[in-house]
């Protein structure tokens, strides 16, 4: 159980202004940032970073197309994704994984990243996608079947994917090995 970056949201001619889109691109950071800090993974794509964003330039060549990132948001960009891991470095794929066919609620997105977290829940290992836009539950549809992928902007999100994760399979052993991610205020002793 992960997080994936959903690379089909960075583009920055997408949202209403470029100032809407650095906002969801730090409140983006943030979420990864909790994420790591509770010790969960967040994988991204092996083209996040050279995909164009703005103006057909890169993440790293925002300036030159005229859009300005502050400054702590690049240093904090940087930091995360020069360690980040690439989901397809994974020595296990589930299956049909080859396939970037994806539906979410019937429209078309050509993206591996989400391709990837639909795969990994179709073959019973829930992954949700850390979006810039979509937030919530959505249907994703692919040759290879039909499932429900969370896409995850904010902490109640957050929350209830593990939680989600939890009900899902409702036993003692995934209630002890999430309910630290699905409850993060609470402290739980050990044995209880």
């Amino acid at each position: 159980m992960a997080f994936v970056v959903d690379g089909s949201e960075w583009d920055a001619e997408k949202f209403a202004s470029p100032a809407a889109f650095v906002e969801a691109l730090d409140a983006l950071v943030d979420r990864v940032q909790v994420a790591l800090g509770r010790g969960e993974v967040v994988w991204i794509g092996d083209d996040l970073q050279s995909t164009a964003i703005f103006n057909g330039r890169d993440l790293w060549s925002l300036t030159e197309a005229g859009l300005e990132l502050p400054g702590e948001l690049l240093q904090e960009l940087a930091a995360w994704l020069g360690r980040a891991p690439y989901y397809i470095e994974e020595e296990e794929w589930p299956a049909g994984f080859e396939s970037f066919d994806i539906y979410v609620d019937g429209v078309e997105v050509d993206c591996a990243d989400v391709s990837w977290a639909h795969h990994c829940t179709l073959a019973s290992r829930p992954v949700a996608c850390l979006g810039l836009q979509r937030n919530g539950v959505f249907r994703t549809e692919s040759p290879t079947g039909e499932t429900r992928v969370r896409w995850v902007r904010d902490e109640l999100g957050h929350v209830n994917f593990w939680r989600d994760v939890i009900a899902s399979n409702d036993s003692e052993e995934q209630l002890e090995g999430f309910a630290q991610n699905a409850f993060p205020s609470l402290f739980f002793v050990e044995n209880v």
